[in-house]
């Protein structure tokens, strides 16, 4: 890297080097879909409970409401509107399924080489699996890194960093630097 010292260490929130196939087509064709502006903040938060409740079984009402309120706001007419950049979803549209596209494999090396690397992974994820977790923990270890791993349960991708599990695993990390 250009500037070897500018990162001290790195977490990192359900993603690898190398994305899962499964996991990537599901993305791909969830995040793909044109957001569509809602009338209210509860048929909002019930949208995204159908699409996205295997990920997060064990939200409630007022969960959804939060993700919600935290995705979209208020327009001037009125209606709620993606708070993210809608143009992500036209790029996501063209996500190839071609994983040899995603092999960033050099990137993690270069990121994990001498400095300790957290994984939070969602219990029921499907984007990064075993194989690309195992390859994750041995390209830390062979650069002098460490590499933690913390499966957040009753989370598919990607832990939202609210659960207890996630603030805590992140609070120890932080508090372990040097």
């Amino acid at each position: 890297t250009l500037r070897p010292n500018l990162v001290r260490a790195t977490v990192l929130n359900d993603v690898g080097p190398k994305p899962a196939r499964k996991g990537l087509a599901r993305i791909a064709a969830r995040a793909g879909a044109d957001p569509a502006p809602h009338d209210d903040w509860a048929g909002l938060a019930a949208a995204l409970a159908e699409q996205s409740g295997e990920d997060y079984p064990n939200y409630k009402a007022a969960d959804w409401l939060n993700m919600a309120r935290r995705l979209y706001r208020k327009g001037r007419d009125g209606r709620l509107h993606p708070a993210f950049d809608a143009r992500l979803t036209a790029a996501c549209r063209h996500l190839t399924l071609d994983l040899a596209a995603y092999d960033l494999e050099p990137c993690y090396a270069s990121l994990a080489h001498r400095r300790p690397v957290l994984l939070l992974h969602g219990a029921q994820s499907d984007l990064i699996g075993e194989k690309e977790i195992r390859a994750m923990k041995r390209v830390s270890r062979a650069g002098g890194g460490d590499f933690t791993r913390v499966d957040v349960s009753h989370v598919g991708h990607a832990p939202d960093l609210s659960e207890a599990q996630s603030r805590l695993a992140i609070q120890d990390f932080l508090d372990a630097l040097p």
